[in-house]
């Protein structure tokens, strides 16, 4: 999966952080809230429409950038 990327929720051990200053290893990010948020699945900024916009506008929109997804 190329999408996933390695996270820990807390402090490291000392025998793990050994570990990965052993083999040269960045320790993974460290996030302190795992709620899931937009921003972690979001390749990058949300694009948005008016509300106005004709469906078919927005829905060719949302083919243009390969999305998947039209919140209402």
């Amino acid at each position: 999966m190329p999408e996933a990327r390695a996270a820990r929720a807390g402090a490291v051990n000392p025998q793990t952080e050994y570990i990965f200053d052993r083999f040269g290893i960045e320790l993974p990010e460290f996030i302190s809230d795992l709620v899931p948020k937009v921003e972690y699945f979001l390749p990058g900024p949300a694009r948005t429409v008016r509300a106005d916009t004709p469906l078919w506008s927005a829905l060719a929109l949302l083919g243009e950038g390969g999305g998947r997804l039209c919140p209402s």
